[in-house]
Formats: structure tokens, C-alpha cells, sequence
């Protein structure tokens, strides 16, 4: 059997030698708590009780011991007359243990050098630490932080033979409960000992810190060096300004390349785990390329990042928040006034102000060119209760004013949230800002006095463009959330349906308050947009130009005649007709766990394994886990799902109860915690990630028990977990489109609950068998 395992690394580090303890460091010494070691030259601390059981290599171990050459061992056997150098190149039979730097080490009489230990489970600021630096290595591993560690520290120690240099190094063994990993950090190693002790060079920009996954097989061990390229986080809004890691690949040359769409970044710092960057302003998307190039100019690896557009979503701090499309020409004197509310929000938090300019010529056949942007910060670190009010001269922002060409112009305000208790040493840790408002206006700088006219003259059928529009439900999806009724009146719900392509044309669907389809224009319903108001920044432009603008002059111009309306919604009709589908049916899981059927039986299943909860033809399938509850193993709760509907991304949930730990995952990826970019606080009422081009959602509440999966074709997915993290409950809503279509635990959706219960080869159980003979069906 293997035992051994890990390398010795040994680098010179040519850092001067002072007191000052090195900033890549866990904080060590006496001041923090460390107890030192024994100053004998063959020191082995006495078996060190550890309060976990620490994963390593598919064992667990709850004890420990330090050797003072480099050591940390694992297990309760002996160790006799152990070599003071590494005796060869690992693994090495008959030792279990991590070594950063084995070697004959003698701090006997050098009172200046020293050896120091401690276990840490209390040490928040010490975990968040270790936890940052495993994120850099394994962040689709680690989304939570590290709960133990045990860190020791060689300060300064100097070799036995009489070496005049001094090395100081730090290794850290952690886990979360479930992972573990082993840290070697080196600040200067001037010494070397052994048969296999060989000193070289390390390039002074990289950090001189390795990273390893230690719970699973040793096979696994290595380093890919070009496929696995990710980044943290994965999405971000089109106005960056915020760090994005690049790990995944190892990057073992001291020069790289970052190209961020087409657009070669500079001042990335490169470590040997990761390259961080600043996400520029990205005008296009939803997804963009990532590429990394070594020093020959070789592409090396590549990965795609999610561009998101910044909802409009000031009205919790504005007074009188005006609709975003303000589409009457601009005057040389006009200027927008925002006037900030008095409560929680401004009052309990600061922020950054930040104004976002782009400004497109318009031809006259509405297409665009010569688009220019311009970025300004108006305010850091500003509490809004206090400055009431801010006022922007349109004339100090806009650059066209003095030409004769048609021109349109996009502001973007972007509040950015704060809260003061974050500004401390921890925030250095904190890779998202906590909360992000935006407030956009649209301004006509160059009116044409007869657009509606012309407009109406060029534009062809909109048969084509209706066809690549999925249809509207017939009743008000459950899942939606919309701002139809600020643009529509009589509307007050609807969801925004597009075509499969990024860049197609898409429609509102637009509902009264009985929940019924409006297919008429004056009484609210929504238009068909040639250009999806989705998907980047320059779409959203588009789309402003090519519908919005004809709707404001020929809908919305005062000195337009009456008629013109009608000519808008001939080009523009609402939505798409209406599909005639029910109200979607909702079933699911709760408790111990009991089953509601889509055709509403109730029936208790006690299973423990993975099993079928939904399957719709053979394009959607919901996979649930069942386990025993940890306080009574005769009942069984459901710990986790995994959903793959149609070709959306897969969505999967797990609670690990031993640890009151919950994981979601997208197409396998971990999401760290923060990554639904909000707080905990009671400001923020809930918030929610998109992908697959704003076609998936999931929505989390603030108080973190209830998420909300929802997909474009109408099914969605309500999750809620116990505050005690020990069991999740599931409702799913299915549209009475797939009726006979589906099978599973739920049923099979024909309106009939007599039959739900039913074998793979044909035979249905009674609604009233006993709960053996339910076991039986589940399990089939």
C-alpha cells in the first residue's frame, strides 16, 4: 500500500531576511495563539488529538503528529528513527504524511528562528483566509468555507550543519467537512539538505504557494495545463469594473496573455494558480470569449463568459422612478434629477455612483454606426440620505448636440451598494459588491419631425419575425415576474419570450389581472420587438432604435397625427397568438417524504437511493436523492435533485446533513455562495441568477429556504429547505401541454389518479395499497 504521498518542493526565494512575517502567510507566533515547538534537534510533538476526522486519500484520521524536519504525519503508529532528510523520491512506503520542505533542520541555539503549530475551528478570519487561498486552486470545490485547519509555520529556521541561511515556510492541512486540501506557502528558502534537496530559482511575481486536493485517489493528482480554464465568477453585468479569477490550469510560465473579447487586458496580476483581471465594459454578448496565451503567443486555453444587462431597478431608492425610455428629442437646457428616498437602503449603506455613456449615430434606415462609450464616476463611497438629490445637464454628458446626424444616447447610472461594516480587513476577501441598482434613460438627440411615416414605409411584414417567437401561455405563468403594467396599461403581469437565437426577435406576453392574454394593444398587450431588448448592451441599443423609438414617433408624438398609432402595431403586433394551455399543474415532495401526483394522489414512499421523479418524453428528467433522516432511520427525507429539462443547463441541488451544507451546481459547476450577488439583509427582498440567454433563472429568497427554478417553457421548480439545512421539499409545475407525455413518481399526468401508481410493464397498483407494495413501485 501507498502510504507516502506529496512532493518536497525547494526554491530559493531570494527575499530578505527581516521579522516582518510574510503578507501570504496564515498570521502565526505566540501573539496568535501558536504554541512552539520543542527547541530538540529530532523534535516529534506528542499525538495531537485533532477535533475532526481529517479526509485524506480515501482515509480519515483524527490524530496527528509534527516532526521537526519538515513533518506533519498522520495516523497513531510509531515512528521510529525517522530520517532527518527526505531518504528518496516519494511515495515513500510506510509514511503517511504532507512535507513542504524535509530537511535537517537545528534551531537548538538559534533563539531567532522558530517552529510553531495550532489547530484553528474558531478562528473565523484564519478560515476565511485559508479558504480564499484553496477558492484560487479549487473553486468548483469550495463553496463554503473552510471549517478546520491545522497550520505549522518553520520561521526562519536555519539547517544542522552549520548553514548561514535561513528558510521560512508554512503548511496548512484544511477541510470544509467534506473536501480536504494540503497548502505549502514559501517565503524564503536560502538552504538545502539531502539527496534530494536542489535548490532553484522561483520568479519573485509569483507567490510561492501550492495547492493540493488531498481526499480522493492519488492517481488523481496532477496538473492540467489546458483544459478546465474557469472563471470566477462565471457572469457578470456588461458595465464591469469587478475582478474575474481565471484557474482551473495550471500556469507554470511567469507570462500570459489575457484576451477578453478581442481585447488584450492589461495590469492582469499572474500567480501560479490563477490570473485575476478587471472586467472591462462589454457592449456585446451574452456570452464572450475568454483566451489565455503563453509568452509565444500559443493559445493555451479558452472559456466562455455570461454578459448580463443590468436590470432598471431603482425604485427602492428613487422618488418617482420615470419609465427608462424617454424617447423625446433632448434640449441643450434639459437635465435629469434623481431624488434618493429616506430609508434602510440610503440611509444603512454607501455607494459608488457611476455614469455609463454610449452614443450611436442613427441612419435613416434605423441602423447604427459610429457607437462611442464614455465611463464617469460621479461619487465613491457616498451615503445617498445625506446628498437627498443629484442633477445631470444632458449638455455636460452628451457629445452630438452641435452635429446635424440623427443620433440616439444610452445613460446608465449604476448605484452601487456598500455596507460600511464590509470596509474592513475581511473585504479584501469579498469578490462581489453587494448589491448593484442601474437606472437607464434613452434620449433622441436629432428628431426626425416625420419618422413614423418613413419608418412605417421600410419596415416588412412581421410574419418572419413572429414566427421565431414562441407562443404566449393563455394564462399568466406562476413564475414571472414583469414591469408590463408600467408600460402598458391594463397589464399587470407577463414574462418576456424570445427566440432560441441570442440576437432574434422576441415579444412580451402581457396579462390582466384575471390573468388572461391581452391580445389587444390599447388595452395593454405588449408588441413584437424585430431586435430582443436582451443579450448585451449593443442589442439593447438595437432594440431601442428599431421598435422603442417608432413606438415614441408614432405613438407618443405629440404633433403625429391619431392614425399613426395604428401604423406602429401593424409592424408591431402584439406578442404572438396565444397558446391555448391551462394553468400549469403543480405536484412535488414533502416531508417524510409524501408524493403529490400532477393528477393530485398523495402517497408516502420511504425509498434510499437516486430515483426518477419526473421524466417528460425524453427530454426532460428530474433525478431526486432520498436518505435516511439522520434522527429517525425508519423515515427517509429528500437531500437533493438533480434537473436536466431539455437543453437548458443542469441545475443540481444536494444537501450534505451532515454538515447543514447545501451545494447547487450548474452544468456541474459549484456556485460559491455570494455568486447571487446580494446580502443577507432584509433590504434586498430576494435576487437571481439568469443563463442559456435569460431562458433559466433561479431565484433565492433572502432568508435562503426558498429557491425558484424557472425555464422559459413553463416549468419550474419551487425548492424549500429547512432553516436546520437537514431536508428540501420540492413543487413542480408542469403545463398541461406535456399531459400523457410524463412518468415518474409524479405520475403520468393523464387527469387520472387512479392510475399513477404504475409498474414498468403495465401493472397499477391501487391508490389505497400498503406502503410495502408502494416501496415495491418506487423502486421499480
Amino acid at each position: 500500500m501507498i502510504n507516502s504521498v506529496l512532493f518536497v518542493f525547494l526554491f530559493e526565494l531570494y527575499a530578505i531576511q527581516s521579522e516582518v512575517k510574510p503578507s501570504n502567510f496564515v498570521p502565526y507566533g505566540i501573539d496568535s495563539g501558536y504554541t512552539p515547538m520543542d527547541r530538540r534537534l529530532n523534535a516529534l510533538t506528542p499525538p495531537i488529538k485533532i477535533k475532526v476526522l481529517f479526509p485524506y486519500f480515501n482515509e480519515k484520521y483524527d490524530e496527528i503528529k509534527l516532526w521537526s524536519h519538515g513533518l506533519i504525519l498522520f495516523g497513531n503508529q510509531t515512528y521510529n528513527n525517522l530520517p532527518h532528510a527526505v531518504p528518496g523520491r516519494f511515495p515513500l512506503p510506510g509514511f503517511i504524511c504532507v512535507s513542504p520542505y524535509w530537511a535537517d533542520t537545528d534551531i537548538t541555539t538559534d533563539l531567532n528562528s522558530n517552529i510553531f503549530y495550532q489547530e484553528i475551528d474558531t478562528d473565523v478570519y484564519a478560515l476565511l483566509l485559508i479558504t480564499d487561498m484553496v477558492k484560487r486552486a479549487y473553486s468548483a470545490l469550495t463553496s463554503q468555507r473552510m471549517l478546520w485547519a491545522f497550520v505549522a509555520t518553520w520561521d526562519r529556521v536555519p539547517g544542522h550543519e552549520g548553514s548561514r541561511g535561513r528558510n521560512t515556510y508554512q503548511a496548512i492541512i484544511t477541510t470544509d467537512g467534506r473536501y480536504s486540501f494540503t497548502i505549502f506557502t514559501y517565503h524564503q528558502l536560502q538552504w538545502a539538505s539531502g539527496a534530494w534537496g536542489v535548490i532553484r530559482k522561483l520568479d519573485s511575481m509569483l507567490p510561492g504557494q501550492f495547492i493540493y486536493q488531498t481526499n480522493g485517489n492519488i492517481s488523481d493528482i496532477q496538473c492540467n495545463t489546458t483544459d478546465g480554464l474557469q472563471t470566477i465568477p462565471y457572469r457578470g453585468s456588461t458595465l464591469g469594473g469587478y475582478d474575474i479569477r481565471l484557474d482551473g490550469i495550471c500556469f507554470i510560465d511567469t507570462t500570459y496573455t489575457v484576451e477578453i473579447n478581442e481585447h488584450k487586458m492589461k495590469n492582469c496580476t499572474i500567480m501560479s494558480n490563477y490570473i485575476l483581471c478587471k472586467m472591462p465594459v462589454i457592449s456585446n454578448g451574452p456570452e464572450i470569449l475568454i483566451n489565455i496565451y503563453n509568452s509565444s503567443n500559443d493559445l493555451i486555453a479558452s472559456t466562455k463568459f455570461i454578459v448580463e444587462l443590468s436590470l432598471d431597478n431603482v425604485q427602492s431608492i428613487l422618488i418617482d422612478n420615470k419609465e427608462s425610455y424617454d424617447l423625446d428629442k433632448v434640449d441643450e437646457k434639459e437635465s435629469l434629477t434623481l431624488n434618493f428616498k429616506q430609508n434602510s437602503i440610503t440611509k444603512n449603506y454607501h455607494f459608488n455612483v457611476i455614469l455609463y455613456y454610449y452614443e450611436s449615430i442613427i441612419t435613416d434606415d434605423d441602423q447604427m454606426y459610429n457607437l462611442t462609450m464614455n465611463q464617469i464616476v460621479l461619487y465613491t463611497n457616498v451615503n445617498l440620505s445625506f446628498i437627498e438629490n443629484m442633477t445631470l445637464n444632458y449638455k455636460d454628458i452628451i457629445q452630438s448636440f452641435d452635429n446635424d446626424l440623427n443620433a440616439m444616447a444610452s445613460i446608465t447610472i449604476s448605484f452601487e451598494a456598500y455596507s460600511p461594516s464590509t470596509t474592513a480587513q475581511l473585504n479584501s476577501l469579498v469578490l462581489y459588491r453587494i448589491y448593484k441598482l442601474t437606472k437607464r434613460v434613452y434620449k433622441i438627440i436629432k428628431f426626425i419631425r416625420n419618422h413614423c411615416e418613413e419608418w412605417h414605409k421600410k419596415q416588412p411584414s412581421p410574419s418572419d419575425y413572429l414566427s421565431q417567437v414562441p407562443k404566449c401561455p393563455s394564462c399568466s405563468p406562476q413564475s414571472t415576474i414583469s414591469l408590463c403594467w408600467l408600460f402598458h396599461s391594463g397589464a399587470i403581469d407577463g414574462c418576456y419570450r424570445q427566440s432560441l437565437a441570442s440576437n432574434g426577435p422576441g415579444a412580451q406576453c402581457c396579462y390582466d389581472t384575471d390573468g388572461r392574454w391581452i391580445s389587444d394593444p390599447e388595452k395593454g398587450a405588449d408588441t413584437l420587438d424585430f431586435v430582443a431588448g436582451t443579450g448585451s448592451m449593443i442589442q439593447y441599443i438595437r432594440h431601442a432604435v428599431v421598435d422603442v423609438l417608432p413606438y415614441f414617433s408614432c405613438c407618443k408624438n405629440p404633433i403625429a397625427p391619431s392614425s399613426s398609432c395604428k401604423k406602429y402595431y401593424e409592424k408591431r403586433p402584439p406578442g404572438t397568438e396565444c397558446e391555448n394551455v391551462p394553468i400549469p399543474q403543480p405536484a412535488g415532495t414533502n416531508g417524510d417524504p409524501h408524493f403529490l401526483t400532477l393528477d393530485n394522489l398523495n402517497y408516502t414512499f420511504n425509498g434510499y437511493e437516486e430515483y426518477t421523479l419526473l421524466k417528460i418524453d425524453d427530454k426532460t428528467e428530474i433525478q431526486v436523492r432520498l436518505e435516511p433522516l439522520r434522527q429517525d432511520k425508519s423515515a427517509t427525507i429528500m437531500s437533493g435533485f438533480v434537473i436536466q429539462n431539455e437543453n437548458y443547463s443542469k441545475i443540481q441541488f444536494e444537501l450534505i446533513t451532515s454538515l447543514t451544507l447545501l451545494e447547487i451546481r450548474i452544468n456541474n459547476r459549484l456556485l460559491a455562495v455570494n455568486e447571487f450577488d446580494d446580502n443577507d439583509e432584509e433590504d434586498f427582498m430576494y435576487s437571481t441568477i439568469k443563463f442559456d440567454n435569460q431562458k433559466t433563472a433561479i431565484t433565492r429568497t433572502n432568508n435562503r429556504t426558498t429557491y425558484k427554478i424557472t425555464y422559459v417553457n413553463d416549468i419550474s421548480l419551487t425548492v424549500q429547505i429547512r432553516e436546520q439545512l437537514d431536508l428540501l421539499n420540492i413543487i413542480t409545475v408542469v403545463p398541461q401541454t406535456y399531459k400523457n407525455r410524463c412518468a415518474g413518481l409524479l405520475g403520468n399526468m393523464d387527469m387520472n389518479a387512479q392510475n399513477d401508481l404504475a409498474f414498468p410493464n403495465g401493472t397499477i397498483l391501487s391508490t389505497n395499497e400498503n406502503e410495502q407494495k408502494i416501496f415495491e413501485f418506487g423502486e421499480s
